[in-house]
């Protein structure tokens, strides 16, 4: 499970018991992650609390969540929307998907959740062609980084003013700081983030939650 950057784990925990309110489904799905080898690659409660309060703040209907990984943040997500709200859970493998689905039926949320196992940038272009531009409240971005600035291009076109983009793992376990890596995913990162701190269409925030969030809210 990611934590918060730069902080103890008897910090951490506090945060946890103080700062987050897991339903017991979400609860017993985190944990059924966490005996996965993968369990990393999870959103961590604090990250997803912070999405189920913007979603809250702007009413939010439709979502776009790009890499669901085991389906944790995608529950807590439909938890927070409306009985007729719906997420598109992008994601290019169904296996890692399945952990969730029970858990999403179990918390009666799945009714919300259309699961859409394809290329992330596929579907993103698929729903611009079919007309969804500024039609998406909010699109959480947390798949393969190296692709994360076209995924930024393609949620500016989908989002809709107001709108919030919100991008996990930008801080890369601090990989961002260290000039001699220059991996393909690092180089991304940073250029995203200079690119999002440079963008005038949008006002950003870059928290140091679980391993680096940015929050953007499209202004034009």
């Amino acid at each position: 499970m990611g934590q918060t950057a730069s902080i103890s784990a008897s910090l951490h925990q506090y945060i946890l018991e103080r700062g987050t309110s897991e339903s017991s489904h979400a609860q017993k799905l985190r944990h059924a992650t966490e005996q996965h080898e993968m369990m990393r690659m999870m959103s961590s409660p604090e990250q997803t609390q912070l999405l189920v309060l913007l979603l809250q703040l702007i009413a939010a209907k439709r979502v776009i969540e790009i890499g669901v990984y085991s389906g944790y943040s995608t529950l807590r997500m439909a938890e927070a929307l409306p009985d007729t709200g719906e997420i598109f859970a992008c994601d290019i493998s169904e296996e890692w998907m399945q952990i969730g689905k029970p858990f999403w039926q179990e918390a009666q949320v799945n009714h919300k959740i259309i699961p859409v196992i394809a290329p992330a940038l596929d579907t993103l272009q698929r729903f611009i062609d079919e007309g969804q531009a500024g039609l998406f409240d909010l699109i959480y971005i947390d798949a393969d980084k190296s692709n994360n600035i076209a995924y930024y291009h393609l949620a500016l076109q989908l989002i809709r003013s107001k709108g919030l983009i919100v991008i996990d793992n930008m801080f890369l376990g601090q990989r961002v700081l260290n000039l001699h890596d220059d991996s393909t995913e690092t180089t991304a990162v940073r250029e995203l983030a200079a690119l999002i701190h440079a963008d005038r269409s949008v006002t950003s925030v870059l928290l140091p939650v679980g391993d680096g969030i940015s929050v953007m809210m499209k202004t034009s």
